[in-house]
């Protein structure tokens, strides 16, 4: 591998082919020492009109066992496998990606199954979540869901599209209040189509914010439209030093 040749290396991108090439790949870098160095991958397709297998970069990912950051670009599915993929024998097994701190993906079709199980290898540090979704198969209130278990952790959060997005559906509009439960969330940054309905959360018993209180920057994209109407929302108050 070209890696063992920078083996100070800290940072690394790789462009993945198709599923056979990486069956072969996968049994040459298993030979291979692990690399120290190692805090930053980054992994797509090498094709624009093929969506990544997330497991097929998990041969790379375990020689970095110090990884901090991982970049997925044009994620399609991970399977159930992934975690054992990446030496998780049982589930009373430390996750793998232990220091993972930061985790991005772009253009992702991931289902709310597929987002679960990449995140069941993330151990307790990940502070900074970012995704870009390319298809509607995974709703704002998903994703919050999915995240439940750094509410304590993460400090900033984007979800956004790559696409026009619909308003989020009202039957999941009540996943949005799981927002308030991230007390350690300090930079938000969402799509206005995402925050629709917010007069129907406003009648709900108990909900005056929407935000948790250490919200201190709060990015929203969208129609100036949507996004005038709402930051007249009371719901959207908060303690910000930065919009």
């Amino acid at each position: 591998m070209l890696l063992q040749l920078v083996p100070n290396a800290e940072a690394a991108r790789f462009c993945l082919p198709y599923e056979p090439f990486c069956a072969l790949a996968a049994d040459i870098i298993s030979r291979a020492p692990p690399l120290a160095s190692l805090r930053k991958l980054a992994f797509s397709s090498i094709s624009n009109d093929r969506f990544l297998l997330v497991d097929q970069a998990t041969p790379i990912m375990r020689l970095a066992q110090n990884l901090e950051a991982l970049h997925f670009d044009r994620c399609g599915a991970v399977t159930n496998l992934f975690s054992a993929s990446l030496g998780r024998n049982s589930p009373a097994d430390p996750p793998p990606l232990s220091k993972l701190t930061e985790l991005s993906l772009a253009d992702s079709q991931l289902s709310v199954a597929s987002l679960a199980a990449l995140l069941n290898s993330v151990g307790p540090r990940l502070s900074k979540f970012k995704i870009r979704r390319s298809s509607p198969t995974l709703s704002f209130g998903d994703v919050l869901a999915v995240l439940q278990p750094w509410k304590g952790t993460l400090r900033e959060l984007t979800i956004l599209n790559s696409h026009e997005a619909p308003s989020e559906p009202i039957g999941s509009v009540a996943g949005i209040l799981l927002l308030r439960e991230f007390y350690a969330l300090e930079t938000l940054c969402v799509e206005a189509a995402d925050l629709e309905f917010l007069e129907y959360l406003s009648r709900q018993p108990g909900v005056s914010s929407l935000f948790p209180p250490s919200l201190r920057d709060f990015r929203l994209r969208g129609d100036p439209r949507r996004v005038a109407a709402i930051m007249r929302d009371p719901l959207v108050a908060f303690n910000a030093t930065k919009y």
